[in-house]
């Protein structure tokens, strides 16, 4: 009998050894509102080129984003000099320009730029900015459309793919989202291009290296006197 119960014993062991582990479920992709709601902070070092009509420059750089109201872009020129940087806290911005000795607060910094200051903070930050209320979802193809007015974006598979934005003269902006790679779980693009068409001016980034949700101290997000007076 404890023959019997000790062979039976065996053959089950056996057979749950044998026995292949039990299939997990395929993982969901997370939609963008998901990916996005899960970046907390974001570090990330690029080079980067800017196209006018007449020049073209190259820098190097790097971005902090500590949402929802921070994010600082600095950027150095081919020797290493500090040749912008921009910081924004808490809708409150400044531009400092070393090389120029220039440094610019909020509704200055827009003036004579193509490109403005709610342009980076729905780059980076997204949120309101990004998707101003109310936005409508459409289907075309295998591409997902969102109308929020005087802003236009482009889904592809779930990815951000473009964007653009309206004024009352036309299109002012435009951005293309390529190279879109899994950092950590997350699909981020690896490339982002923004055009101002009127004004002939091109950025291109191409990123280098990723972190998501580093730690951040709050001295990354002091320059000086902060916000203005």
């Amino acid at each position: 009998m404890k023959r019997r119960l000790l062979g039976g014993a065996l053959l089950v062991c056996l057979a749950a050894c044998a026995a292949p582990p039990a299939a997990h479920p395929p993982q969901v992709p997370l939609t963008l509102g998901e990916q996005e709601a899960r970046i907390h902070t974001l570090r990330a070092q690029f080079k980067a080129k800017v196209t006018t009509r007449d020049t073209e420059r190259n820098a190097a750089g790097v971005l902090l984003v500590q949402k929802p109201d921070r994010f600082r872009l600095r950027m150095s020129s081919p020797f290493g000099m500090t040749v912008m940087d921009y910081l924004s806290v808490d809708r409150h911005t400044r531009l400092d320009l070393p090389m120029n000795q220039k440094v610019l607060f909020d509704d200055a910094i827009d003036a004579g730029n193509a490109f403005h200051t709610t342009d980076l903070r729905a780059a980076f930050l997204r949120g309101p900015d990004a998707y101003p209320p109310p936005c409508q979802s459409t289907e075309s193809n295998d591409a997902t459309l969102l109308d929020c007015g005087l802003r236009h974006l482009t889904l592809h598979g779930g990815d951000l793919a473009t964007e653009s934005e309206s004024d009352e003269a036309g299109v002012r902006l435009t951005a293309a989202y390529t190279d879109i790679r899994d950092v950590g779980g997350m699909r981020m693009p690896f490339s982002i291009i923004m055009q101002y068409p009127r004004d002939g001016v091109t950025l291109e980034v191409t990123i280098v290296r990723y972190e998501i949700n580093p730690a951040f101290s709050e001295e990354l997000f002091r320059a000086g006197e902060w916000p203005p007076r």
